[in-house]
């Protein structure tokens, strides 16, 4: 048993830079390894000796809580949703890197010039939009994040 405020307080810090939401957290539950991925929101119990399993909490009742019961930490839920877009903003940038060193591996000597159009037009296209020091994304409103900080 954990009270909501409580569970709000243990969001609103893990869901931070850097915390147990951005990466992978591994603990040894009854003599077996037990992996929350770098997205998920373990249990605060999560790793304890004798505590939860539970790698990843549900999200949509975790965002209820967040969202109803967190008298103590109303900022709890806006963390929760920024860490959310921040991390879909790395993978998505991540993905795009990937791609593109594997588009200039397979370029031929003909297709470097193709390959250099690719890198300008991502620069430029990145380069028009001044990134949220919130959560990194620039390119407008979303439910997560104002971009405004």
């Amino acid at each position: 048993f954990i009270c909501s405020d409580c569970l709000g307080s243990y969001a609103f810090f893990e869901v931070q830079v850097g915390g147990k939401y951005d990466r992978q957290v591994a603990a040894n539950q009854n003599g077996r390894d037990v992996i929350s991925a770098s997205g998920c929101l373990p249990c605060p119990l999560f790793g304890v000796h004798d505590g939860c399993s539970c790698a990843a909490l549900d999200e949509s009742q975790l965002v209820a809580i967040l969202g109803i019961y967190s008298a103590e930490n109303p900022d709890a839920l806006n963390s929760y949703l920024t860490a959310r877009g921040r991390l879909a903003v790395e993978v998505e940038h991540r993905a795009e890197e990937a791609r593109l060193k594997a588009e200039g591996e397979h370029q031929d000597a003909g297709g470097d010039v193709d390959f250099v159009r690719t890198l300008v037009e991502l620069g430029l296209d990145r380069g028009q939009f001044v990134p949220c020091p919130a959560c990194g994304e620039g390119r407008g409103k979303d439910d997560a994040c104002m971009h405004m900080a």
